[in-house]
This record gives C-alpha cells, sequence and structure tokens, in this order.
C-alpha cells in the first residue's frame, strides 16, 4: 500500500509540473502562496514576478481529498484582470482503483456554467514493478475513449553502484 501512496503522490507531482511546464509557468517568474490543513495542502496562489518586485495575480488551485488523504480533485482559476477576479478554468480529477490511477482533464464551459465531460484522461497502471502510462483522449463521433499514447513509465530495477579505488 505504501508503494501505491508514493506512486499516487509521484504522479501528482509530474502531473502538475507537466501542466506548469505546458502553461509555461516558470519558477523564477513565479511566486507562490500555499495554504494548508494539517499536511494537506488545500489551495495555493501563483503570482506573476514583474519587474523583480511586484506580484501579479495569475492563477489560483484549490485541492479536494478523500477520507484515505488522496488528492481527488485539483482545480485551476485564472485571474481575470477586468472583473478582477479569479475564473474557473479546467479541473483534474483523479480516481483511484487496485494499483491504478486515472487522471481526468475538464475545461470549464462557461455558456453551462459548468465543468465539461472529461475529454482527455490519463492511466497510470503499476503492474509487476513497472507503471504502465495509457493516455487517451475522447471521440465524440464514436462516444468512445481514443488510445493516444501508451508506454512505461519506469521500470522498477536494482542498480548497484560500484566504486573503484
Amino acid at each position: 500500500m505504501n508503494s501505491m501512496k508514493n506512486l499516487v503522490m509521484t504522479l501528482v507531482f509530474a502531473a502538475s509540473s507537466l501542466v506548469n511546464g505546458l502553461a509555461g509557468n516558470v519558477e523564477s517568474k513565479f511566486a507562490y502562496n500555499v495554504e494548508k490543513d494539517g499536511e494537506q495542502i488545500t489551495s495555493q496562489t501563483v503570482y506573476q514576478i514583474e519587474e523583480s518586485k511586484y506580484l501579479k495575480q495569475h492563477l489560483k488551485y484549490e485541492f479536494q481529498y478523500d477520507a484515505a488523504n488522496r488528492l481527488i480533485q485539483k482545480e485551476a482559476w485564472k485571474w481575470n484582470a477586468d472583473a478582477q477576479t479569479y475564473e474557473h478554468y479546467y479541473c483534474l480529477n483523479y480516481h483511484y482503483a487496485d494499483d491504478e490511477v486515472t487522471l481526468e482533464y475538464t475545461l470549464w464551459n462557461e455558456k453551462a456554467e459548468a465543468y465539461d465531460a472529461a475529454n482527455e484522461k490519463a492511466v497510470y497502471q503499476l503492474e509487476a514493478g513497472n507503471v504502465n502510462y495509457f493516455a487517451f483522449e475522447w471521440n465524440r463521433h464514436l462516444q468512445d475513449w481514443n488510445l493516444m499514447v501508451s508506454h512505461d513509465t519506469w521500470a522498477a530495477q536494482e542498480v548497484q553502484l560500484l566504486a573503484e579505488k
């Protein structure tokens, strides 16, 4: 069970890093304010650093956990400078099963004032010490998931380091 918890935490950090990287969030250009409830992060506000001294509101994340203290939702809000408020942006939903974590990505639909159904998802499966990764995209015409990417993320292998004198 401990390896599953480590896998989940690794996947959470990897997914966050990937989303931040794709969004162009470079750590030296941003400042972060984290709010916690005990050990759990409940929210994180991201500020852009301008002229090396001014903070400009940029993004806000809110996190929800299940009874087992696993992350089940990460909701992102973007700053609207005209309205001077944060607005819904996207949501990552985490689903857990035996040796598997599914991460669904949904976008905010302004017209419906709700999140759309998931149109992308990633599935991480722990199998015989390996983590298999599958990325899917929703096909509206077929009403089914299309497999876009599939590979082993890493193999659990023993590595011996030998030092020579």
